[in-house]
């Protein structure tokens, strides 16, 4: 089963013996950019998310921990703090992370006292390189980093541990279901969960990859969702393995070494600060049903302060539709970044083929 097929068949994949109505629409932006609508149980996100909590236990997380979210998301009126209403988070705004909001950021979190920061490893680097310039400090040392939904590189995992004097804990999720994999709580190798989902990992001729520092493609069948199963599922992510043991915690199932495959990159705005190009395909689908109208996107930047976004899209993709888009990131931007669109359906690729979501073309960034 491939993201085609998945795009152009959604409605087929749902058991005939339930109606759509009971369902509920998935619209995400996956790793790539690309758009990807589904339908999914109701009951599959309290799963998840009893699943997520119990891969966080390794780091001490419970569901009455104090946690700080910080990814790409907006907060209404400008806030930049919001206090969940039944859960003891807290969602930071990551539109304002400069010199001018950091002592803002500082007092509150020192008056919450966080257990733990939720972040995207990108938005997280950026807030901790402005708390460092800042020379403020914080009067707590949390007890773990949760980084999602983006890969996190040596230099940002050894930043993090060495400034909050703490523990980076990442892990491999997919909305679709088909797969999660969570670090050890004694190395950085994730472990693939078996009674999540079932895992395999490929190579390019569709063998079984079982050596060690080998790298396959991630092929994964949902377990517990009846109603809309993802069978032999190819997510374009990629793993490296690493075994089908563990000597430190003696878990006996798949071991990735690490996952390829995600790419993480910033966009400049006007201003010379930093957004991560995560944040556009975000932003889109959280904020309007305008994604649903998309085939593909591209982002890419040759000015600062101004992006292309190169799209594929339907039919039924107007003028309105461009409009919304161009609102939803200058306010999340702060009027700092401006949109071209350009229309095709030739879009550049990675050297194996891939889709490439972000375009890079400012040379010496950070020297901006």
């Amino acid at each position: 089963l491939t993201k085609e097929i998945v795009r152009e068949r959604s409605a087929d994949l749902v058991t005939r013996y339930i109606k759509k109505s009971k369902l509920r629409y998935i619209t995400t932006g996956g790793s790539t950019g690309i758009p990807l609508g589904f339908y999914k149980w109701r009951v599959d996100d309290s799963i998840g998310h009893a699943f997520m909590v119990n891969q966080w236990n390794r780091v001490g997380y419970c569901e009455k921990s104090r946690r700080v979210i910080l990814r790409a998301e907006v907060i209404k009126n400008n806030h930049l703090f919001l206090k969940y209403r039944y859960s003891n988070d807290w969602l930071l705004s990551s539109y304002h992370i400069s010199k001018n909001y950091i002592e803002q950021y500082v007092n509150f979190l020192n008056r919450i006292k966080p257990e733990f920061f939720h972040v995207h490893p990108s938005t997280f680097y950026k807030f901790t390189q402005v708390l460092l310039e800042s020379k403020l400090t914080l009067n707590f040392n949390p007890k773990s980093i949760l980084c999602g939904s983006e890969a996190v590189y040596d230099y940002q995992r050894n930043l993090f541990e060495n400034f909050y004097n703490t523990r980076v804990y990442s892990w491999l999720g997919l909305a679709e279901g088909t797969t999660l994999a969570g670090e050890c709580e004694y190395s950085k190798s994730l472990h693939v969960w078996p009674q999540y989902s079932y895992v395999e990992l490929l190579d390019e001729n569709g063998m079984p990859v079982d050596q060690k520092g080998q790298v396959g493609t991630i092929i994964g069948t949902t377990i517990r969702s009846f109603y809309t199963p993802f069978i032999r599922y190819r997510s374009g992510d990629l793993a490296t393995f690493g075994s089908n043991e563990c000597s430190l915690c003696g878990r006996q199932h798949l071991i990735f070494d690490s996952v390829e495959g995600r790419e993480q990159s910033v966009i400049i705005k006007a201003d010379g600060r930093e957004v991560s190009a995560h944040t556009i395909p975000h932003l889109i689908v959280h904020k309007s049903n305008v994604f649903q109208k998309i085939k593909m996107i591209q982002i890419i930047q040759e000015v600062r302060g101004e992006i292309i976004m190169k799209l594929a899209t339907t039919s039924n993709f107007n003028e309105d539709d461009e409009e919304k888009i161009r609102s939803i990131i200058s306010s999340a931007c702060q009027n700092q970044l401006t949109l071209r669109f350009e229309y095709s359906d030739d879009f550049l690729k990675s050297k194996s083929g891939k889709h490439i979501l972000f375009v890079q073309r400012i040379q010496n960034t950070d020297q901006m």
